[in-house]
């Protein structure tokens, strides 16, 4: 849904928009202006999905809210709730998906992983996603930069690469770009520094 939020010079987030799914925090069906989403500190980055946000802390920790799991909005959390994870440098979403990469170059993904993994589990819980080798950085897609300067893409974005449907987790190099900077990514392409 159409939302979006903000960290604070203080670190803090607010969010606005539309609330359907618990996405800004908080009751109500629609945030109409920025609102403290409570019990979050030191937060370095955000992803958003459609009905879902997301928060990367200072210490690694990821915390999100809303239907994160995709279970429905019934039983999503209006109050961030610690992603069982472990410690982060680098956190990405799409519309219903969301990843984090790991200190030691591992990605973890939730949500909606069809295309990523084998067997996706049912609840949408975090679940490791393999790389084609260690991961440096990550983007939406969700896409990776290897150590050796490498981007990779998989899921439904990988397809579009490809040319073509390909097993669950399989990944596809991104031809002519070596070492980006920075990736900007949606479901079906992207850009690259």
């Amino acid at each position: 849904s159409r939302h979006a939020c903000a960290i604070s010079k203080s670190a803090e987030v607010a969010c606005w928009g539309s609330n359907s799914s618990k996405q800004t925090g908080g009751s109500g069906a629609v945030t109409p202006a920025p609102r403290l989403v409570e019990g979050l500190g030191g937060v370095t980055e955000l992803a958003l999905g459609d009905s879902f946000s997301c928060a990367l802390t200072r210490a690694g920790q990821v915390w999100c809210w809303g239907d994160y799991l995709r279970g429905g909005s019934s039983s999503a959390p209006d109050k961030p709730t610690l992603v069982p994870v472990p410690p982060a440098t680098a956190l990405a979403a799409d519309s219903d998906m969301a990843c984090a990469l790991g200190r030691k170059g591992k990605l973890w993904c939730w949500g909606s992983t069809w295309g990523l993994v084998q067997s996706p589990p049912a609840d949408g819980a975090p679940t490791k996603v393999a790389l084609p080798g260690k991961a440096r950085s990550l983007a939406a897609g969700p896409c990776v930069v290897l150590h050796d300067g490498g981007v990779q893409c998989a899921g439904p974005l990988g397809d579009e690469l490809a040319r073509a449907e390909r097993p669950p987790g399989s990944w596809t190099a991104v031809k002519g770009l070596s070492s980006p900077r920075s990736l900007a990514l949606s479901s079906s392409g992207g850009c690259a520094i």
